[in-house]
């Protein structure tokens, strides 16, 4: 009975030191670090649906955006403006501008972490960190998303991508480290393997 109870709590508490993400930092125009927001209240999240409303309403192009940087500024912890940022972040993504897209998406994780793509938010966000030589800090994210990984198949492509920032980042011993424990999962890639 008391091995029973030893490994209850045991498994207890291994479920909840899951890795937690790190969450970038921000900086205001003056430097210093901006203190996360405290979490949306009801009230707020009714009143960002109601400007993202009158945005999408309007013609204007220009005025639905200055719509929507209000909504960023006076609500910057609703599910509104998680997604305003993420659409932003993918469309500066899929134009090819690095920084606009890290800015959307480093902003969408401090504001809101746990936003119900976060997972993909953060993986987009570190192979733009990699693309901007940014790679320690790429390797920091895609570190505990690897550690988070839910199956073989995210933690074959987190572990690929984890090596090579490690490796850009002169971090050879923790890129083998990662690799020995890719080649170990008995499901590796064949193209995984032959990293």
């Amino acid at each position: 009975m008391r091995s029973l109870i030893r490994f209850s709590v045991l498994a207890l508490a291994m479920a909840s030191c899951r890795t937690q993400p790190p969450v970038p930092a921000l900086r205001g125009p003056d430097g210093r670090v901006i203190t996360p927001p405290p979490k949306a209240s009801e009230a707020d999240e009714q009143n960002a649906a109601k400007l993202l409303a009158e945005a999408e309403a309007t013609s204007d192009r220009t005025a639905a955006e200055a719509k929507r940087d209000q909504i960023i500024e006076l609500y910057p912890a609703t599910v509104v403006t998680a997604r305003i940022l993420y659409d932003r972040g993918r469309a500066a993504e899929e134009r090819g501008e690095v920084m606009p897209a890290i800015d959307s998406f480093e902003k969408l994780l401090f504001f809101r972490p746990s936003y119900e793509h976060a997972d993909e938010v953060r993986e987009r966000y570190a192979g733009l960190l990699v693309r901007s030589e940014r790679f320690e800090d790429a390797a920091n994210m895609l570190r505990a998303l690897y550690k988070g990984a839910k199956s073989n198949v995210d933690k074959e492509r987190l572990g690929v991508a984890l090596a090579g920032a490690l490796e850009r980042a002169q971090k050879l011993a923790a890129a083998v480290e990662i690799h020995v424990a890719l080649h170990n999962l008995p499901e590796l890639s064949a193209a995984a393997r032959a990293q």
